[in-house]
């Protein structure tokens, strides 16, 4: 019987200076991971957001990468040094230098990570790279469906929003695939109309 051949590795852009590698699946004794690479443009990165259930680390390997956990200072982490976020430690990483920085780190577990990324990633190329335009339901859900899972990306709203509207997601995009959702609901879920700026 044949193989079937790997996915690996895939290779994703958002159309803002980032771009995210999936190097493949692995496993030890404390479980599944994702292990990925990125390469992120000076000033680039993910706005502040929340993997209730996932570890995030990552390691510098190249440029200089401003880090934040929120309601703390801004550090800085350098070629060799490595950051781990665990499961619902809320956080942004951005390219705090003049060049490339890269990185690799992986997700654990890895559960629909890849799926969810890549969604996010097509809904901010579509939108000139900007993070803001999926940052509501409307627009966040129609990006990703009713397979998006229980991942909270990115944290723009409220703790109500994050755990009612986000486990919703395949409502929002059910109504707003029939084009009747009204602006107050939009506004009640943490909304500030700027994708609808174009």
């Amino acid at each position: 019987m044949a193989r079937r051949p790997s996915p690996y590795p895939r290779t994703i852009e958002n159309g803002a200076g980032e771009q995210l590698t999936f190097v493949g699946v692995g496993s030890d004794d404390q479980g599944d991971y994702l292990e990925a690479r990125n390469s992120v443009g000076p000033g680039s990165g993910p706005p502040m957001h929340v993997h209730h259930l996932q570890e995030e680390v990552l390691t510098v390997e190249r440029g200089t990468m401003g880090w934040q956990r929120l309601g703390d200072e801004e550090q800085l982490a350098t070629a060799g040094e490595s950051v781990a976020f665990a499961p619902g430690d809320t956080h942004r990483f951005w390219n705090a230098g003049d060049d490339e920085l890269v990185c690799s780190g992986y997700v654990r577990p890895p559960d629909n990570v890849e799926y969810f990324l890549t969604k996010l990633f097509e809904s901010m190329r579509a939108n000139g790279g900007n993070v803001r335009a999926c940052s509501t339901p409307r627009t966040f859900s129609r990006a990703t469906g009713q397979r998006w899972g229980w991942w909270r990306y990115p944290l723009r709203f409220s703790v109500w929003c994050s755990r009612s509207w986000w486990q919703s997601a395949g409502f929002w995009g059910l109504v707003d695939r029939f084009a009747w959702l009204p602006s107050q609901l939009d506004a009640l879920a943490g909304s500030n109309h700027e994708h609808r700026a174009q």
